[in-house]
């Protein structure tokens, strides 16, 4: 059976959950996968354990990206971390930055966001169309159901400030400083959008697509189905991009669309506001500044944690990796070196080190997952092999009664230990019919006057060795000698 990486490092999580120090290890590696050469030789020596030994653990792109049980991990990570750490600000701080957002550019501006945030009305393309089902599903009680109502309206202003940030880089990117869009493993993104995949419905929230497995009763199953497309099922990858080497190298991480846009538009408003916040402050007109969002290196982190997982958790626009790579690129270091310890932000302090309750709630989701999965497939193993040998035996049988020659039956039973078995059926059943042809020709020459059968017999002859020749090549496997 061929699994993923991230599946075959939950099996070891689950055979080594007692094993304090490999389980400490092995849950970075399942988080993080093959970020450097240390960590890649770990992974490697990890999949030589015995437990593996059943599987084929595949690194190919296709699988790492098809492992539900790794966007199911994901999506309930994202969920177990916003519940935990949306108390880290106060409803009236994350309303307050969000206002700071609005207030970098004209009011003018509140046009292009308006219709989304306060109205609900997206209309204008899918991304409009995406936030404004967002807002209408928090106002609907359809998503965070078990949050109270102040942590909801905090979600509604982190949403907001998303969309805000967004509209202000794509209407007036001057407004803001870091403009690296255009530059860098921006332009290596490798991201193709699907074709002819607009009103492909889902029912999952965060990663998860619309084929992936969910319980009734699972928090990332939506109340009704959506009936546009979400972020996680709208694009595809190209394997020569640079970032996309960079992401299947790492072995573990699935692509949803590349590197977050929507993080880097995030952070270049917060280094904005942290300019006029300081500026403010150099004058003492600020009231207790390190407990406001963008000046206190605790709360930020705190922002930066709930802000990707409220964004996962809806759509999927983005994996973890994907939303906090940005935090690492050398200008977001450079830019907010300032901040202390945001050298040290990245996908694992922000989701493990300082976020461990959550991860194992999450992991041990993902690990039960991943065991149903496993035994679904190991069940419909089980009844292919059933099958095929049903199949064998009665092929077996098929080609002893067949009307062939002795050698054209042991070129069938030769075939038939070298090839599939619906192959050698298909094979054996074009052989059938070839055969077929040949009996009910000779039986019209052998009824035909003597004038016409000496005509018809020349020709049978001709047609007999053509068919018996195409006979022995299907016996031999060769189709398209056959059907050419």
């Amino acid at each position: 059976m061929k699994i993923s990486v991230s599946q075959a490092l939950l099996i070891l999580l689950d055979k080594y959950k007692k094993d304090k120090a490999r389980f400490k290890e092995l849950k970075s590696l399942y988080l993080s996968g093959a970020k450097d050469e240390k960590s890649l030789k770990l992974i490697n020596k990890y999949l030589n354990d015995d437990i593996l030994q059943k599987y084929e653990v595949s690194r190919e792109p296709e699988v790492i990206n098809e492992d539900s049980s790794r966007r199911y991990f994901e999506t309930h990570l994202a969920y177990e971390t916003l519940s935990r750490k949306i108390d880290g600000f106060t409803a009236e701080e994350i309303k307050t930055y969000t206002q700071w957002i609005k207030e970098l550019v004209p009011d003018y501006y509140n046009q292009l966001w308006d219709r989304v945030v306060i109205e609900h009305k997206g209309k204008a393309d899918n991304i409009e169309r995406e936030y404004s089902d967002f807002f209408n599903k928090l106002k609907n009680h359809e998503i965070f159901t078990d949050f109270s109502e102040e942590n909801r309206g905090k979600i509604v202003n982190i949403v907001a400030a998303a969309f805000i940030a967004m509209v202000i880089a794509s209407n007036k990117p001057d407004a803001l400083p870091l403009d690296i869009y255009g530059e860098g493993i921006y332009l290596e993104r490798g991201k193709k959008d699907k074709s002819g995949q607009k009103s492909t419905a889902t029912s999952a929230y965060g990663l998860l697509r619309g084929h992936s497995p969910l319980p009734r009763d699972d928090k990332a199953l939506m109340a009704k189905p959506q009936r546009f497309l979400k972020p996680s099922d709208q694009a595809t990858y190209d394997l020569q991009a640079q970032w996309v080497k960079d992401n299947f190298d790492r072995l573990v991480h699935p692509f949803s669309n590349s590197i977050s846009g929507t993080m880097l538009c995030q952070l270049r408003a917060l280094l904005k506001i942290r300019e006029n916040l300081k500026a403010l402050d150099s004058n003492f007109q600020l009231e207790n500044p390190e407990q406001l969002i963008p000046l206190s290196p605790e709360k930020l982190e705190t922002f930066m944690t709930t802000f990707i997982s409220v964004m996962l958790f809806n759509s999927g626009g983005h994996t973890l990796y994907e939303y906090a790579a940005p935090l690492e690129l050398d200008k977001v270091q450079e830019a907010f070196s300032d901040v202390e310890g945001f050298n040290q932000l990245n996908l694992e302090e922000l989701f493990l080190t300082s976020n461990e309750e959550a991860f194992d709630v999450a992991l041990n989701k993902a690990i039960e997952y991943n065991n149903q999965l496993l035994l679904k497939s190991d069940i419909h193993q089980e009844i292919q092999e059933k099958k095929t040998a049903f199949d064998l035996k009665t092929l077996k049988a098929a080609i002893e009664e067949s009307p062939f020659s002795s050698n054209v039956k042991e070129n069938f039973n030769q075939l038939l230990n070298d090839s599939d078995v619906d192959k050698v059926k298909m094979c054996l059943i074009q052989a059938e019919k070839l055969n077929d042809i040949i009996q009910k020709n000779e039986e019209r020459v052998s009824s035909e006057l003597f004038s016409s059968y000496r005509q018809g017999s020349a020709r049978h002859k001709i047609v007999t060795k053509n068919l018996n020749e195409a006979i022995d090549a299907l016996s031999h496997g060769e189709v398209t000698h056959v059907t050419h």
